[in-house]
């Protein structure tokens, strides 16, 4: 069995990937354009997320004509659970490019509180445009009525439907889902005129179907110094950098006010990497982060994963590092063109959506990345407090 997955950004895809590896497929996760590379699962990050309908459509048709879309036994379209970014163009031109006749769309993650009930999505018993993602500086929810979310121009063209209703034969669908019991319903109704699409958890629902290998459990990777790019908005990542502050680790974050000419942007850049690299000469790792308060304008500016990318690139390339720990599909994607990495395959989770990548080129680091909005795992915090416990008492 052979499945491709089209992802709108990195830590999506990687969460898939992560997915996939846990039920025993062999794994491939490649960005923005498709290779020939053998693997049992393909997923490709089509960085789409941060486009325009049209850009986000034109991509998604193109990488299609471009994949051996018949040699794979189902395709899975993955989006943003909250549905940030050009949602329906990105299905619609998947749709159309494969000649199928619906999309089934099910972001709902019932684990993580993300459920639709009455077509109204809401996280944590929050509605959408309540939660943190109605403050989102990119995509910002400003409904939580899935149907108005997804095609605010035109709900009609969305197709809702309430718990045991029969589904359309034709067109986008979207069905109110709160359980797993839910997922496993609608599960029932993808077949060979349907494009599956959604959440990771969707997903997995479809991919037990195959019954190939039981998953896997968490796993480990102890290393002795690490660095974590916190780059999202999310309140994650805020306590995050809080967690490793209390643990005893460094918290660089990135000096205010922005530069604007580009000499003082590179005198104030080259201050800021030697700050970085000070703390990790002392220490056993460090994490690099932006100030609250500058944090949205930046994003919304398209300035600050690139930034954030460009140090951490040039931190890496001069010291060694056990393992580099990045949170924000954004800021993952623009670290990975700064690295130049394009093609990974996956070493495994920490846990859900935690993912560890290793390099198709021989890299002396690891990678795992994760969303802006899920928490790193127990695990992982147990490992870095031991390794800032080890460093000091050395």
């Amino acid at each position: 069995m052979t499945i491709l997955v089209i992802a709108d950004d990195l830590t999506g895809a990687a969460e898939i990937a992560g997915i996939g590896r846990r039920y025993g497929y062999d794994t491939a996760l490649l960005r923005r354009d498709y290779q020939p590379i053998f693997a049992q699962m393909l997923v490709i990050d089509s960085d789409t997320r941060r486009l325009n309908p049209q850009a986000a459509g034109d991509t998604i048709r193109r990488m299609l004509a471009e994949c051996p879309v018949n040699s794979f036994d189902w395709i899975y379209k993955k989006t943003d659970s909250v549905l940030r970014g050009p949602v329906r163009a990105e299905l619609e031109a998947a749709q159309a490019a494969l000649g199928l006749q619906r999309v089934l769309l099910v972001p709902q993650n019932p684990s993580r509180g993300r459920v639709v009930s009455r077509g109204t999505y809401s996280v944590g018993g929050v509605p959408l445009h309540r939660s943190e993602f109605g403050r989102d500086p990119d995509h910002p929810a400003k409904t939580s009525d899935i149907r108005e979310r997804l095609s605010p121009d035109d709900p009609q063209r969305v197709t809702h439907l309430a718990v045991g209703q029969p589904p359309p034969s034709s067109g986008l669908i979207t069905a109110d889902a709160g359980t797993d019991r839910h997922l496993v319903q609608l599960a029932t109704w993808v077949n060979d005129r349907t494009l599956p699409a959604g959440g990771s958890e969707f997903f997995e629902t479809l991919l037990m179907r195959t019954k190939q290998g039981m998953p896997r459990g968490e796993r480990r990777w102890p290393f002795a110094s690490c660095l974590m790019l916190c780059g999202s908005t999310a309140e994650a990542d805020r306590h995050a950098a809080e967690r490793a502050g209390a643990l005893g680790l460094p918290v660089r974050s990135m000096p205010l006010p922005l530069p604007r000419t580009d000499s003082q942007r590179e005198r104030w850049i080259e201050a800021w990497r030697h700050e970085i690299l000070e703390s990790l000469s002392s220490g056993g790792g460090v994490v690099v982060t932006t100030p609250a308060r500058y944090l949205t304008d930046a994003m919304q500016s398209g300035e600050l994963a690139p930034l954030l990318a460009r140090v951490v690139s040039e931190v890496l390339g001069r010291h060694a590092l056990d393992e580099v720990l990045v949170s924000g599909g954004t800021t993952a994607g623009a670290l990975m063109d700064a690295l130049g990495g394009q093609a990974f395959r996956v070493s495994g989770e920490w846990a859900p959506g935690v993912v560890r990548l290793a390099f198709e080129q021989e890299r002396k680091f690891g990678i795992t990345l994760k969303p802006g909005s899920y928490h790193w795992p127990a695990s992982l915090w147990e490992l870095l407090g031991r390794a800032i416990h080890l460093k000091a008492n050395a």
